[in-house]
């Protein structure tokens, strides 16, 4: 079996996150071409300076210092949006994209911002329609409007929605009727249906749109797909593994001018779908903030929203190892780190809750007692290995303190953890209207 990687490569490019403003220029969406104040221009500059950098924890702040300076801009709250996107606060993204939205002359591409909030939470229903109002708003670049679609079946069908995949594809085509790169993506999901004999003359036909193009690329892609029927090699649906947010109904529609809009949620149920299939949850502070610290590991980092007292390392596995499987690795890990710590020997200790079962061990940082806390240095570690459900977990819990206060932090985030029964194939949609 093969994941289509030269699909994933080619279509998984969402929206960039460059504005108008970030060139030092004062057109394009955002109130009636304003200018700018200097300091606010300075913030939203060194902002995206950290979101090239991937670091979009770090520009956050510097977002919303801008947004205290120019509140009535829509250009900041569209550049907030998107960071809020990427640090995993799905809803303060959304109420930001409404916020860009109102304070903007008509613009499509805030529309398209929207509905990849709306994509990366699999918010798919809600998707479709804000993709729809900026295919509206601007129906002559029919290739941008279709690959609005191409992003949203993509992600359908890495979590199996093959009904899903099949409808987006096709509106794609019926946006952009000679749009290559929308056929060969049906005609993967059509080979992976086992349909192979329609999928080559749907490649074919691709190759005949594309032959006048220069989109090499594509055109690789098509190779590769064929090669793969040829041979018989199965394709897959591709997976992506990504934590997201459940979106409630009542951030998919937005209200209407003059009412309120609605509040945001203190706690929040975070998702990450491994590609083994296997759905893995977690309930959160809603303020705490999410990035991803390794690409290959997938783990991910949690941070509380101010201050510094805590800093969750949390890797989702995507083997179903036992608990006792789990230890062994635990203890190897504990025996590496005595050499720095003040305890002399590792002691493991037992947790569980009605969804998970873990076990822990805590070490102190010889090298930090009695200095004062400073910035991303931590005197305590609990490290745990954690089974809930089919999924199973490092985490690595670092903190100023031991006390009480901050120990429930911990143990009540990690009792949350659990392993939905269906895969996560249900829709955030799906979801929000139970």
């Amino acid at each position: 079996m093969r994941i289509i990687n030269r699909i994933v490569t080619i279509v998984l490019v969402l929206a960039c996150n460059r504005l108008v403003f970030a060139q030092s220029q004062d057109s394009g969406a955002g109130g009636a071409n304003q200018a700018m104040p200097p300091a606010a221009r300075k913030a939203i500059d060194a902002a995206y300076d950290l979101m090239q950098q991937a670091k979009a924890v770090e520009a956050l702040e510097l977002y919303r210092k801008a947004i205290e300076l120019a509140p009535q801009d829509g250009r900041v709250w569209q550049a907030y949006a998107m960071c809020l996107k990427d640090t995993c606060h799905a809803q303060r993204a959304v109420v930001a994209a409404w916020k860009a939205i109102d304070l903007s002359p008509p613009d499509a591409a805030l529309y398209a911002d929207l509905g990849n909030i709306y994509l990366v939470n699999r918010s798919w229903d809600a998707a479709w329609a804000v993709y729809e109002k900026a295919q509206e708003m601007r129906p002559e670049d029919k290739k941008w409007a279709a690959m609005n679609f191409i992003h949203l079946g993509w992600r359908r069908w890495s979590t199996g929605d093959n009904d899903g995949v099949d409808k987006c594809y096709k509106r794609a085509l019926e946006i952009d009727p000679d749009n290559g790169l929308a056929m060969i993506n049906l005609a993967a999901l059509v080979a992976a249906a086992g349909n192979t004999d329609e999928a080559l003359k749907q490649i074919a036909q691709a190759r005949r749109v594309l032959n006048g193009t220069n989109d090499k690329q594509v055109l690789e892609c098509a190779d590769s797909i064929e090669g793969d029927i040829r041979k018989r090699i199965a394709i897959v649906p591709p997976r992506v593994s990504e934590m997201f947010e459940q979106l409630p109904a009542r951030f998919l529609v937005k209200p209407p001018a003059g009412q309120s809009i609605p509040t945001i949620d203190p706690s929040v149920v975070k998702h990450v779908h491994l590609p083994c299939g296997t759905m893995v949850t977690m309930t959160i502070d809603e303020s705490w903030d999410v990035s991803l610290l390794d690409s290959d590991e997938r783990t991910f980092v949690l941070t509380p929203a101010s201050g510094d007292d805590f800093w969750i390392e949390w890797t989702p596995l995507q083997s179903g190892q036992s608990l006792d499987d789990l230890q062994l690795e635990l203890e190897e890990q504990g025996a590496s780190m005595l050499t720095g710590s003040v305890e002399e020997g590792l002691s493991i200790h037992d947790f569980k809750s009605p969804s998970m079962r873990g076990r822990y061990f805590q070490l102190t940082d010889r090298s930090l007692v009695g200095r004062e806390p400073v910035r991303g240095q931590y005197l305590h570690a609990t490290v745990w290995r954690i089974v809930a459900g089919r999924s199973c977990s490092k985490v690595t819990f670092l903190s100023h303190r031991n006390d009480k206060a901050t120990l429930d932090i911990m143990f009540k985030t990690l009792a949350s953890m659990t392993s939905p029964a269906d895969g996560g194939r249900q829709t955030a949609t799906d979801k929000a209207d139970q």
